[in-house]
């Protein structure tokens, strides 16, 4: 059986920023709404039954991740500024923000599913690749940053079934001991 196409046509227009957008993501708790994130420092969070972004999360520097709790109602995020910041989506303000990694490349976050907390990978400022856990306020890592290797890549978390994975090397780190 081949590939049978399903859009045929434009579902929503969005008038998105003129520099790049780097991330999209849909809210995993509330129908029709997402984030995006794009070069003129900014998440925005769309209503796409409207085509409308309803709130602007501001940052100093580019975006460099972003991941939704479980219920929708948090954000995190990390940009270029090597910080850490989660947001209560109904402000337009962080309601905690952290020194992350304090390499010179990308980090990442994802939240840990229904975990309350949030795995975040980055770089040493020797260029060691990291990986760090945090529980929304407070103010650094459980038990620090990890240090994993020194391969140049950037580490891209993602979370599921218990465990976060690597998929720049292939490692998986579970939750259980």
């Amino acid at each position: 059986m081949g590939l049978i196409p399903f859009l045929t046509h434009t579902v929503l227009w969005c008038s998105l920023p003129l520099r790049k957008v780097g991330h999209v993501l849909f809210n995993p708790a509330a129908e029709g709404i997402l984030a995006s994130s794009s070069g003129d420092f900014t998440v925005k969070l769309w209503d796409i039954t409207t085509g409308q972004a309803s709130i602007t999360l501001k940052h100093p520097e580019i975006v460099q991740s972003l991941s939704w709790s479980p219920n929708g109602a948090m954000l995190v995020t990390t940009s270029r500024d090597k910080k850490l910041r989660v947001w209560d989506v109904r402000q337009e303000k962080p309601v905690h923000e952290y020194a992350g990694h304090e390499g010179a490349k990308n980090s990442r976050a994802v939240w840990m599913g229904e975990h309350n907390r949030i795995a975040t990978t980055g770089f040493s400022r020797m260029s060691e690749r990291q990986i760090g856990l945090w529980e929304p306020g407070r103010k650094d890592p459980i038990g620090g940053f990890t240090s994993l290797d020194s391969i140049s890549g950037v580490c891209m978390p993602f979370w599921g079934k218990k465990r976060i994975s690597d998929l720049s090397s292939r490692e998986t780190f579970s939750d259980q001991p």
